[in-house]
């Protein structure tokens, strides 16, 4: 789903970058939506371009490898917390090395 004209409002604006990929109206406008919606209808190229960016935002933001990498490195932050505290839990109190980065 490609979000092209949105509210400015909860994890949208960390989606949308307005008028990058997208338009970002301001919340609860709906005359400002439409006119977001005019914004990128109105032109082709734009929507074409405004989509190729999205997804490139996306593939980049989100990829599972770095996804995962980010879910690692917090994991090995919480286990090395909790070594340095002596209240591990887990088998296993040292991170993996370079696991996320």
């Amino acid at each position: 789903m490609i979000y092209e004209a949105v509210f400015h409002t909860g994890g949208l604006l960390h989606i949308v970058e307005n008028k990058r990929t997208g338009y970002l109206a301001q919340p609860f406008h709906t005359q400002d939506l439409a006119a977001g919606i005019r914004w990128v209808l109105e032109d082709p190229q734009r929507r074409v371009g405004l989509g190729h960016a999205a997804r490139q935002r996306a593939e980049r933001l989100w990829a599972p490898e770095r996804v995962a990498g980010l879910y690692a490195e917090v994991y090995g932050q919480v286990i090395e917390r909790s070594a340095q505290k002596g209240t591990s839990h887990f088998r296993y109190a040292e991170p993996i090395a370079g696991l996320g980065r």
